[in-house]
């Protein structure tokens, strides 16, 4: 029964909250009782256990079954994971060959299993080097081309792995930005770098 459930659940005054007193994982923030209230309301829970009460009288019984549960996510702090016994990190890999067409390969050390993660990663890169989303090859689980990874679990590939995207791609703006001021004379730290093309006071190159 939801009341059950209401009764065990850590209140909103009691975070930050040490699950079991874990000294590794903190939950920082939560409001669980309104989510499960808006849950409940969403499913018409009263409206369904008083329709359950009305057919058990006429000898037809359905069941009613909610349940609740925290999931980590998004894992990817190495040291929090070590003392956990996972001594691998939790690190994702990244990499991005541009082309002298103007497209790019973005590789990724993280799997996919049917979730769309070639579009999101490929969105990522296209929005950081402003470049259109049909110019973007994402690569991913061939072995002889993608640098080491820790796969896809948790949640983590949009977190950890988008997060490796993004900086690899600020890295590309970078040393494009490098190679722009050598072409045009101009300091690096002064240059912006808009629409896939690196502006400067004497011109721009692309």
């Amino acid at each position: 029964p939801c009341k059950v459930r209401e009764l065990n659940m850590i209140e909103k005054s009691e975070f930050p909250y040490q699950p079991y007193g874990n000294p590794i994982f903190t939950f920082d923030s939560g409001d669980y009782h309104q989510s499960f209230n808006k849950a409940k309301e969403m499913i018409e829970y009263d409206r369904t256990r008083t329709r359950q009460a009305e057919l058990r009288g006429s000898g037809r019984y359905i069941g009613v079954a909610v349940t609740n549960y925290n999931e980590i996510c998004g894992v990817g702090r190495s040291h929090e994971m070590a003392m956990v016994g996972f001594d691998r990190g939790g690190w994702e890999s990244a990499a991005i060959r541009v082309h002298s067409d103007g497209t790019v390969t973005f590789f990724t050390g993280s799997m996919p299993s049917g979730q769309g993660h070639g579009t999101s990663y490929a969105q990522i890169v296209a929005t950081e080097l402003q470049l259109p989303l049909e110019s973007v090859d994402v690569v991913y689980g061939d072995t002889a081309v993608v640098p080491m990874g820790n796969g896809t679990y948790n949640s983590r590939s949009m977190p950890v792995g988008g997060s490796a995207a993004k900086r690899c791609a600020m890295q590309v703006i970078a040393k494009a930005k490098t190679f722009a001021a050598e072409w045009l004379h101009d300091d690096a730290s002064t240059l912006r770098y808009e629409g896939g093309k690196s502006h400067g006071a004497s011109g721009e190159v692309e």
